[in-house]
């Protein structure tokens, strides 16, 4: 149920689709990560980059994996 809760509070608090920037540091927040690994997401500069680790620590998260 708490799983459930979370996920809906995500869905209000995404970003518009036109504004990749914020849906980049938005889907940051989503990984349960350690906050160094957070942090370093963060840093990236490059907005399509961002996205792109994002989900792939996402999928990582989803398949019960971790990266190194």
């Amino acid at each position: 149920r708490r799983r459930l809760e979370k996920l809906l509070n995500v869905e209000v608090m995404m970003p518009p689709s036109q504004d990749p920037e914020r849906f980049s540091f938005w889907l940051a927040t989503l990984s349960d990560r350690r906050p160094s690994e957070r942090l370093e997401l963060l840093r990236i500069r490059d907005t399509r980059e961002r996205i792109r680790r994002g989900l792939i620590f996402l999928r990582a998260e989803e398949q019960g994996c971790r990266l190194q």
